[in-house]
């Protein structure tokens, strides 16, 4: 772990390390005070831990994103149900049955000869969300779900009605994919995963964040604005961005979005490895209702390197941490 300090550019920054992560991992169930599965979480905490040394009440960006179509899952959503969404779910299937077969080693192989880096992942995502993209809702379920099918993971259990399950129909008006992505996000993953993030990790050192963006006058002008104004020419937050270069050159603007992530993937294949095989046992994946199999399997696949399973991994993992801890 090393933090370095540019004061020309007053600038601080930490390099985290796996242990760090290892450090932090048993206090998440105390800090969330419920199985937050949102890896990210990790280095919320420790930047909070960082900015605390210096000042008690910090800015955050958060809400600009969802307010004005800035994750490029908008793009990719309105994309793929323009190629396909409305068709009849068997024709999805089938679609997505010849993608699988696939394998995505050997087509990530050839994606590099092409310059396309993981392409067999991407080919393996889309199959993966294919299926969903008979309803927008649906779509929007298969995008951004840890563990798309309930019934294969849990077995016997019902999942209770939610706005992603049918308990409240779209708003009339928004029609087009990424502005209800953008209404989904909104309701769903803003709400009870970004600000609940921030906030419990924030207070959990003592620092207050305030999200400027979330102002109630930001976000009634930017859901005034036409859509065109979000997003144009397949860039997100296009009205901020152009004020933005008022003030803040081109450059630094423009460069590639840069999520807030840890290499999770990695240190479960590394120094992490250890401690996920101590929770991912049969018998605790049993007690809890979980299809054992099923987790192992992809337990497996991603040691192998033959699939990027974090993201569901951790969902599971952070569930078993809980209950350990609350034991």
């Amino acid at each position: 772990r090393t933090v370095t300090k540019d004061l020309t550019h007053s600038r601080t920054e930490l390099f985290g390390t796996a242990q760090d992560s290892l450090n932090v991992i048993p206090q998440l169930s105390r800090i969330y005070d419920l199985p937050f599965s949102d890896s990210s979480a990790i280095p919320t905490y420790l930047v909070s831990q960082l900015t605390r040394q210096s000042v008690t009440v910090a800015l955050s960006g958060d809400g600009g994103d969802e307010l004005f179509g800035g994750y490029g899952h908008y793009a990719t959503g309105e994309r793929l149900w323009n190629l396909v969404g409305g068709n009849l779910p068997s024709l999805l299937a089938l679609g997505a049955k010849a993608l699988h077969t696939l394998p995505p080693s050997l087509v990530n192989r050839a994606g590099g000869l092409l310059g396309k880096a993981n392409l067999g992942d991407q080919l393996s995502k889309i199959a993966d969300v294919l299926p969903y993209f008979d309803t927008h809702a649906n779509a929007y379920r298969g995008l951004v779900s840890h563990w798309r099918d309930l019934q294969a993971l849990m077995p016997g259990v019902q999942e209770p009605l939610t706005l992603l399950t049918g308990l409240e129909a779209i708003p009339d008006g928004l029609v087009e994919m990424d502005e209800i992505m953008q209404y989904l996000d909104i309701r769903t993953y803003m709400s009870d995963d970004i600000l609940t993030k921030v906030d419990r990790a924030s207070m959990a050192v003592s620092l207050e964040g305030r999200i400027p963006l979330l102002d109630h006058r930001v976000a009634e002008f930017a859901w005034r604005l036409p859509r065109h104004f979000k997003r144009r020419d397949g860039v997100g937050k296009w009205i901020l961005k152009e004020l933005t270069y008022r003030y803040i050159p081109k450059s630094i603007m423009d460069r590639p979005k840069q999520g807030f992530a840890v290499p999770l993937a990695q240190w479960l294949r590394g120094e992490l490895r250890e401690w996920a095989e101590s929770l991912l046992t049969v018998e605790r994946l049993e007690a809890l209702g979980l299809n054992a199999v099923l987790v192992r399997q992809a337990w497996q696949a991603h040691l192998s390197g033959q699939r990027d399973f974090k993201t569901p991994l951790w969902t599971v993992l952070m569930l078993l941490a809980f209950v350990e801890r609350h034991r």
